[in-house]
């Protein structure tokens, strides 16, 4: 049975997560996404910090100026969003507000390889993000990983 978010979760977490309009929604599952999406909160750093490590040494984006710190910011909001829609159940709003300009704001930064290097990046995101998180979080997340991924590989097949 859905529950409505309260004031009282939304203090429970992180305010760069979610906007205030998430206040007095209905979303079934709320505690365990709440709690997921806490779980999610105690491992970002770590996991983008791995992540943004491994991507910058293996496609060569050290060479890039200030590729470190873009790649930083571009995967903090990439989940952050992801984050976001699993709180709020809402699939649609993952793949409307994000990943309608991801592909194509990534391409414009001219990283070198196109569509593999950045689904790439993002493939080593979600495992990185995955892997830190125990087992209902990460089944929670998950299917909204699946999504940017799968977002990526339709934008390189437009390409």
């Amino acid at each position: 049975m859905p529950s409505t978010i309260s004031s009282s979760h939304l203090a429970r977490l992180d305010k760069s997560v979610i906007p205030e309009s998430l206040d007095n929604i209905s979303i079934p599952d709320i505690d365990a996404r709440i709690e997921a999406a806490q779980a999610a909160e105690s491992v970002q750093e770590e996991a983008i910090a791995q992540a943004s490590s491994v991507v910058l040494k293996a496609f060569g984006y050290n060479t890039i100026e200030d590729s470190e710190a873009k790649c930083l910011r571009d995967m903090s909001i990439v989940y952050r969003y992801c984050v976001f829609a699993m709180l709020s159940n809402d699939f649609d709003f993952l793949e409307e507000k994000l990943l309608a300009w991801l592909s194509p704001l990534l391409h414009s930064r001219g990283f070198p390889g196109k569509g593999d290097s950045i689904r790439a990046a993002y493939t080593v995101l979600s495992q990185e993000a995955l892997t830190r998180l125990p087992g209902e979080a990460r089944d929670l997340m998950e299917p909204y990983w699946s999504v940017v991924l799968r977002h990526l590989g339709q934008e390189e097949a437009v390409e």
